[in-house]
This record gives structure tokens, sequence and C-alpha cells, in this order.
């Protein structure tokens, strides 16, 4: 069954710019060039459609829900600079 509560899942709106000097990456009316490392454009020729594979660097990342695990390189990367798990 879906989540009730889950955002509406939608193709939404890309624009991708990379004209030197006013480069800018927006989804749906939102610029998050800022938070872009990379970028991959595919075409699915199955499905039809484009493919759009975003690495995003953010400065904060919140994670919600039960059962969620964090180990190896990034939770020592971490800890190494100053984060402590919930008790």
């Amino acid at each position: 069954m879906p989540n009730p509560n889950a955002a509406p899942q939608t193709p939404g709106k890309f624009v991708i710019d990379l004209t030197p000097g006013q480069e800018r990456v927006e989804i749906d009316g939102f610029r998050i060039e800022q938070h872009v490392t990379a970028i991959k454009l595919m075409y699915d020729a199955a499905k039809r459609r484009p493919v759009l594979l975003l690495d995003l660097l953010p400065s904060t990342v919140d994670v919600t829900g039960t059962g969620v695990e964090m180990s190896g390189e990034f939770r020592d990367f971490l800890t190494s600079h100053g984060w402590r798990p919930p008790a």
C-alpha cells in the first residue's frame, strides 16, 4: 500500500543552463546548482524518457526513520570530526 503521507511523484521540470557565468540547475523552479557536483543525463530507451542523475553535496542532511544505521568510512569520518551517535 502506498504511503498516504508521501509527496506526490511527478516528472518535474528540469532546467540545466551550462552557459559560462550563467550556470543554473533548477528543478520545478528551485535552483540547486550550489549543491550539484556532477550531472549525468541519459535516455532510457525502454521507457522512452530522459534519466537525470545528480551528485549532490548539501550543507546538511536530516535522516528520520526506524532502522536507520550509519557505518563504515562515512561514520568514521563523522566521528573524527566531532559527531557523536545518539545514545
